[in-house]
């Protein structure tokens, strides 16, 4: 996959960790993969000080796109079995770039980078799972802890899973038809691009980190998620648009509210 992207669609996704948002699929529109986290940075997982969540603050917000948001490309499809799948009335967009009708910015992943270091967390307990439906990845954006990434073929036709891992151990699979499964190894952080060699147009995000104290922004741009009480570092990452951050304290039961605004570069 050396194009662009895909179109949101829903998808299980369970993850269990310390610092959990809440667990898997989101309210509509609410962040999604609370509690799972993404690429770099933020705590060694497994070392150092046991984190006590039983008085853990809530850190959520709003990602917004500041001016008038780009056109969404829609993708050319050609191929026979993807083509019928996304009719002319209904095309496939990129999903580079998602803006809710009230400026709110899908996909942007937000993180706990620095404040956590030398803490312990426990694991995520099932990883997470990508899945190829419509010709397309779902979700476009995930997170985890260090795990397994699973991914699934729900269509009747050829997929290549083709991860561009610079840290983790790359991989380059086909999935031959609907039901196929595999899951891979991602056990350092990293933001991992996943393609396919067959229809260019598809890719996504697995972003992998070493503390549970992220979310990703839903469709209306929102975010939640669980951390101890501390003073920490947050990031907000978009595949385009670049990195923002931002200073917080989270006090014990506490709630803190961190928005953050992207633009077009």
């Amino acid at each position: 996959m050396t194009q662009k992207a895909l179109i949101p669609t829903i998808l299980t996704l369970t993850l269990l960790s310390a610092c959990s948002g809440g667990g898997s699929n989101p309210p509509a529109g609410g962040g999604s993969n609370a509690g799972a986290q993404g690429a770099g940075g933020g705590a060694a997982a497994g070392a150092g000080d046991a984190v006590d969540m039983s008085k853990a603050g809530t850190v959520s917000g709003k990602i917004t796109f500041e001016g008038t948001p780009p056109d969404r490309t829609k993708i050319q499809i050609t191929e026979a079995v993807c083509k019928p799948m996304h009719p002319e009335d209904k095309p496939l967009l990129a999903e580079d770039v998602v803006v809710g009708a009230g400026g709110g910015l899908k996909n942007v992943v937000v993180k706990i980078v620095k404040g956590l270091e030398g803490k312990k967390f426990a694991a995520s307990a099932a990883g997470a799972t990508v899945d190829q439906t419509g010709c397309q990845y779902v979700p476009h954006v995930v997170a985890m802890m260090p795990g397994d990434i699973t991914v699934q073929n729900s269509d009747d036709t050829l997929h290549n899973v083709h991860s561009q891992s610079q840290v983790n151990k790359a991989f380059n699979k086909g999935q031959s038809g609907k039901g196929k499964k595999d899951s891979f190894p991602l056990k350092r952080p990293e933001t991992v691009k996943l393609t396919c060699d067959v229809h260019g147009w598809m890719n996504a995000y697995v972003v992998v980190h070493d503390n549970p104290c992220i979310a990703v922004s839903g469709d209306d741009g929102s975010f939640s998620f669980k951390a101890p009480a501390g003073k920490y570092t947050v990031e907000a990452w978009h595949e385009k648009l670049g990195t923002k951050t931002a200073e917080i304290t989270v006090a014990d039961n506490g709630t803190v509210t961190q928005d953050f605004k992207f633009a077009s570069k």
